[in-house]
């Protein structure tokens, strides 16, 4: 939700105030990411492992994702608009929210894996 409210925000943003209320927002949406990746990490993968995971995996789909998502929203700035384009890019964020909302189940089982010493 802090994802789509930050990018249809960002497309109507006007001023230095507004922007930088805008971007502050980033900062928990970034926080809340980052939290979320490294718990579900922890939770499947060996703690031995998870900075391991967490760097080549997540970090490595993020950077190749922005590779090829750029050409086709860069497409969406020439033809429709900085705006247009965000409300867009914002409504398909809030689309999935809204799908995992429904689709997800709230059970939440949490078994973490103990770590071997040697």
């Amino acid at each position: 939700m802090i994802m789509s409210l930050r990018i249809i925000g960002s497309a109507w943003a006007i001023g230095p105030v507004s922007i930088s209320l805008i971007k502050l927002l980033h900062g928990f949406e970034s926080s809340v990411l980052l939290v979320a990746a490294l718990k579900y990490i922890s939770a499947n993968f060996n703690p031995l492992l998870s900075a391991t995971v967490y760097l080549i995996g997540f970090q490595f789909a993020k950077s190749f994702s922005s590779i090829f998502l750029s050409t086709g929203i860069g497409h969406m700035y020439q033809s429709m608009g900085f705006t247009s384009s965000y409300v867009v890019l914002g409504s398909i964020a809030l689309c999935f929210t809204l799908i995992s909302f429904i689709t997800l189940d709230n059970a939440r089982f949490f078994t973490p894996h103990s770590a071997t010493t040697h």
